[in-house]
C-alpha cells in the first residue's frame, strides 16, 4: 500500500502568497470604493449648484441687452404665428355660436361658417327652401346683438333639384367687443 503524506499545517510560502493576494484584492476594493464615493459627492455638489441656479432664476437683463440679442427671422415668424393662434383662441366664439343658434329657421340650413378675424366679418353659406325664407333668416341674424350689417352677397336657385332650393352666401360684421 502506498503511503500518503498529509500536511495539515501547510507550507508557509503558500500561506504568504494567499495572504498577499487577499491583501492586494482588499486594497483594490478599498481604492475603488473611495473613488466611487468621491465621484458621487462631486455629482451631488454639481446637482446642488444647478438646483440653486434654477431657484434663483436668470439674472435680470437690461432693455439694451435684450434689444441687442436679435432673434432670427424664423423664430419671429413662429412667434407671430403663435400669437395669431392665441388671438383666435381668445375670441368670444360662444357669442358668435349663440347668435347663430338663436337664429335657427327650419326652412334654412347653414352649410358653412367662415370667420375673417382681420375684417371681423363672418361669411355664411347655406340653403333655403325659397328666397323669402332666406331673407327671413337674414333678418333673424340682423336682430342678434353679436352680428351687424347682415347682407346677402349672392344667391342661386338650384333648378336641377326638384324642390328648387336657394343656395346663398351672406356676410355680416361680427361684433367682437360689445
Amino acid at each position: 500500500m502506498a503511503r500518503f503524506e498529509i500536511d495539515f499545517a501547510g507550507s508557509r510560502t503558500q500561506s504568504r502568497q494567499r495572504s498577499m493576494v487577499l491583501l492586494t484584492s482588499g486594497l483594490v476594493a478599498a481604492v475603488a470604493a473611495v473613488w466611487s464615493i468621491n465621484a458621487v459627492q462631486e455629482e451631488r455638489a454639481s446637482v446642488r449648484i444647478q438646483a440653486e441656479a434654477v431657484r434663483k432664476g436668470p439674472e435680470p437683463r437690461s432693455r439694451a441687452e435684450v434689444a441687442d440679442t436679435a432673434m432670427p427671422p424664423e423664430r419671429l415668424r413662429e412667434m407671430a404665428l403663435a400669437n395669431r393662434i392665441a388671438d383666435q383662441l381668445n375670441l368670444p366664439w360662444s357669442g358668435l355660436f349663440d347668435a347663430i343658434e338663436q337664429s335657427t329657421d327650419a326652412s334654412v340650413t347653414l352649410l358653412a361658417l367662415q370667420p375673417d378675424l382681420q375684417d371681423e366679418t363672418v361669411r355664411l353659406s347655406g340653403e333655403g327652401r325659397s328666397l323669402p325664407a332666406v331673407l327671413a333668416y337674414l333678418d333673424l341674424l340682423q336682430q342678434q346683438p353679436a352680428l351687424a350689417g347682415v347682407r346677402l352677397e349672392s344667391h342661386e336657385t338650384l333648378v336641377q333639384d326638384a324642390q328648387r332650393p336657394v343656395r346663398f352666401v351672406a356676410v355680416t360684421q361680427w361684433r367682437l367687443r360689445p
